[in-house]
């Protein structure tokens, strides 16, 4: 029988693997503009957000993000946040671009939690305060940028840790999301003022993982409209859903420290067209 002498890799050479490979997707193919999804992404590559898929790296990904660059030229991320631990990788992130129809700036947050096959890119879910740029754009009134992360391709691989999980499902379960000391809201980072958008009573969650004392989730919260959300106030109390993505840390027990993106203009979208 053939020996077969294909070594393991272990976590640490994968988590620099995947870190350099998505540094290639912040740096050549964001901010650069060079195409080479090829390389980067599988032909099946899948992207989600809010209620959206997007299926197929040339059928729909390329054109969508075409677009994307069409409205913003010169559109780049500037990373705030990494965590991996070898076969999953998060990062949290601001968008700075200036708008090429009306010439305003506005920066942005996000989060995305992607998946590879110990080559190329996978799967990839993300949310955008997309809210918040709208709003930037039609002000004029950009806000600050976040400093960037310290050499955030050179992060250290940390393990899954069942312990730091188990405190974060229960925190997220809880509802004490946006009222968490150290977890700060959408543009909350930049003097924003956060709505508050629904009392939550169940979550959905899509995507989560950890990595040491990290982790990195997506979920959606059920629960009823408050009036601060509500655009007409008969829909106060009515039962909506937001998809929002979050990086947190854990320490003595509790959650710490982090950030949470919510996608409200898919809510706000869904709530306008309610007659």
């Amino acid at each position: 029988m053939e020996k077969n002498n294909q070594r393991t890799k272990s976590d640490n050479e994968s988590a620099t693997e995947f870190l350099a490979l998505m540094e290639r997707y912040v740096v050549e193919y964001t901010n650069l503009k060079k195409p080479i999804t090829e390389q980067l992404m599988v032909p099946e590559y899948e992207v989600r957000f809010g209620d959206h898929v997007i299926q197929g790296r040339v059928e729909q990904y390329v054109p969508l993000v075409t677009q994307f660059f069409e409205r913003f030229p010169k559109l780049a991320i500037t990373v705030h946040d990494v965590i991996v631990n070898g076969n999953r990788f998060a990062m949290r992130y601001s968008e700075t671009a200036r708008e090429a129809k009306s010439g305003a700036f506005a920066v942005w947050g996000g989060l995305g939690l992607y998946k590879w096959d110990g080559s190329r890119l996978t799967h990839n879910v993300s949310e955008q305060d997309w809210d918040s740029r709208e709003r930037q754009i039609s002000s004029g009134k950009p806000l600050i940028v976040e400093g960037a992360a310290f050499s955030p391709w050179e992060t250290d691989m940390r393990p899954l840790n069942p312990v730091t999980e188990a405190i974060v499902r229960a925190w997220l379960n809880s509802g004490a999301l946006t009222t968490t000391k150290g977890v700060l809201v959408d543009d909350e980072f930049a003097g924003g003022v956060p709505p508050k958008i629904l009392e939550q009573k169940t979550i959905t969650e899509t995507d989560f993982f950890s990595a040491g004392d990290a982790v990195a989730f997506h979920i959606v919260q059920h629960g009823k409209l408050l009036p601060d959300f509500a655009p007409n106030p008969r829909l106060v109390g009515r039962e909506v859903s937001l998809h929002l993505g979050g990086i947190v840390r854990v320490a003595q027990g509790s959650v710490v420290q982090g950030t949470l993106i919510r996608n409200k203009v898919a809510l706000a979208e869904k709530l306008t067209a309610i007659k």
